[in-house]
């Protein structure tokens, strides 16, 4: 129970009914062994060599196998907003959160056991909007009630890349930069900039479906460290957004 076996070299050792609860074989060959019937919860196989055929005839337990390389389909929904107001000084505005989502190829390659490479690439779109709450006429000094909501959208496609750190196990940690191509149409309000550059965290819980199938949830935080355009009438801003995530990833190897 609980044995570090890390490292091990066990080739056509007989571990028939075995009990290996909690058992660390991370790096561990397991080359033409028998593991059926052994009492396994918990084990954890982190990039072990072993018979495929025979790892299906484990019988019972919650074996952890932790693949070197994860590739899948990830979704976002949340909320976004711009950063800073971008009408004029002289009104009063309030900036309010809208819907935003993504959807993305992802994959993660740890380099160690607990240390890899996360990589993001898909589609991202952001909706904002700005209320006027009161104007200010320069020229007869008085105020004015508001006139409309300024709403916004945006589309683009990313490509990010980040450190990520595994932490017992399941648990994933990462953040990284991101840079994106703008494909909202133009408009008479900004000049859009083609090219985007940001940021994203997030942390992720990960449940084994089966022995390859991985749903990882979580929490995902995004935003651009320069503003998406250049002034035409109304001033830009940069995108923020944060996310709830569901990612469906396999294990490659």
């Amino acid at each position: 129970t609980d044995a570090n076996l890390s490292g091990a070299i066990l080739t056509n050792t007989k571990l028939v009914g075995t009990i290996l609860t909690g058992a660390d074989l991370s790096f561990t060959d397991l080359s033409d062994v028998d593991l059926s019937k052994c009492k396994i919860n918990g084990a954890y196989f982190y990039a072990s060599y072993f018979d495929k055929k025979k790892i299906i005839r484990i019988s019972g337990g919650d074996v952890w196998l932790a693949p070197k390389f994860i590739l899948g389909i990830n979704f976002g929904f949340g909320i976004s907003l711009h950063h800073t107001r971008i009408a004029a000084s002289n009104l009063k505005v309030k900036v309010k959160p809208d819907i935003s989502f993504n959807a993305s190829f992802r994959g993660m390659y740890f380099l160690k056991e607990f240390f890899g490479l996360l990589f993001d690439a898909g589609y991202q779109f952001y909706k904002t909007k700005e209320e006027l709450l009161e104007g200010y006429n320069v020229v007869t000094g008085l105020s004015y009630p508001p006139t409309e909501t300024i709403k916004l959208s945006f589309h683009y496609i990313t490509l990010g890349l980040a450190p990520v750190f595994r932490i017992s196990k399941k648990i994933y940690l990462f953040a990284g930069p991101f840079i994106g191509m703008n494909l909202t149409k133009k408009n008479v309000l900004f000049e859009h900039k083609k090219i985007a550059f940001g940021f994203f965290a997030g942390i992720g819980y990960s449940f084994k479906l089966s022995r390859i199938l991985h749903l990882i949830t979580g929490i995902e935080f995004k935003m651009q460290i320069v503003k998406w355009g250049d002034k035409i009438i109304y001033d830009p801003s940069r995108l923020l957004g944060i996310y709830g995530k569901l990612s469906l990833l396999f294990g490659v190897k």
